[in-house]
């Protein structure tokens, strides 16, 4: 049985591919009588697409690839919606439904036959130095990044967990990444993979300067206080899910903590978190 009375589609229309797909899901939900609206996805990060705000939605689902998909989630964080991704990029660990699986996952959603998980946000708190200047917010689904700017020098940081200094790093640059965002940027930098519902974030040193500087990770009720102490402005960038935010002058300081906001991810029957690890990561491949 159907649980869903209005189901909203979002995708970026001007593609073909995405056009498509959608046309199939809309064919699979005119035979099981399924309430639907269709909205184009925003192309830039942070464009509010037509219908985002619409409480009257009970499920999204996110035609693309993981990026498309990350916005959506957090624009529709705080919603009592889950979302859905259907998989049109590369390795698509948030859109996880590939296009192959269409028909049959679709008629398992309309069944029931599915499952939904929680997951965190993180967000950043930047105070600038800059007299008069107000905090910069920004919540991320997957990672928060401190990145240099200029390809030939490192970066220096003071790094604090809940007011206990930890350590004075050189490196590339740093990264925060919730438990999803485990397996995309801070998993290419060598930090661990992180069960989904492990309510916990990874600090990750990006290429530090001593190799006894190790990811690290500690529990989702931490403050992490990342201070850039390198001298040279202009030398560091802000970046929240892959977009840069600001760039960052020596002495600024960015504080990271778990967000407020939550957001449920639809899971059919039979996809599951070491699946994809095997299929996604070519595990025992």
């Amino acid at each position: 049985m159907n649980k869903f009375k209005n189901i909203g589609l979002f995708g970026n229309f001007d593609s073909e591919p995405v056009v498509s797909v959608t046309d199939k899901i809309i064919a699979i939900f005119s035979e099981r009588g399924v309430v639907y609206q269709q909205y184009k996805a925003p192309i830039a990060d942070g464009v509010k697409p037509t219908g985002i705000d619409d409480p009257d939605i009970d499920l999204v689902i996110v035609i693309g690839g993981d990026g498309t998909f990350m916005n959506i989630a957090r624009l529709r964080a705080g919603y009592d919606a889950p979302l859905l991704g259907v998989n049109l990029g590369r390795r698509g660990f948030l859109t996880d439904v590939a296009v192959r699986e269409i028909r049959e996952s679709m008629d398992l959603l309309l069944d029931g036959k599915f499952r939904t998980e929680t997951r965190i946000l993180i967000e950043s708190v930047m105070n600038s130095n800059e007299p008069g200047s107000e905090p910069v917010i920004s919540t991320a689904l997957n990672d928060i990044v401190v990145h240099k700017t200029n390809f030939g020098r490192l970066l220096d940081f003071n790094i604090t967990i809940d007011n206990e200094f930890v350590t004075a790093l050189r490196a590339d640059g740093v990264i925060v990444a919730t438990p999803t965002g485990a397996t995309a940027y801070a998993l290419s930098t060598g930090g661990p993979v992180l069960y989904p519902s492990l309510p916990a974030i990874e600090l990750v040193p990006i290429a530090p300067h001593t190799l006894t500087q190790r990811p690290v990770v500690i529990s989702d009720s931490s403050v992490i206080s990342i201070e850039l102490t390198s001298d040279e402005p202009g030398n560091a960038s802000l970046i929240v899910d892959g977009h840069i935010r600001k760039t960052l002058a020596g002495g600024e300081n960015i504080s990271v903590r778990r967000s407020e906001l939550t957001i449920d991810f639809v899971r059919i029957h039979g996809h599951t978190f070491f699946n994809a690890l095997r299929h996604k990561l070519s595990w025992g491949v």
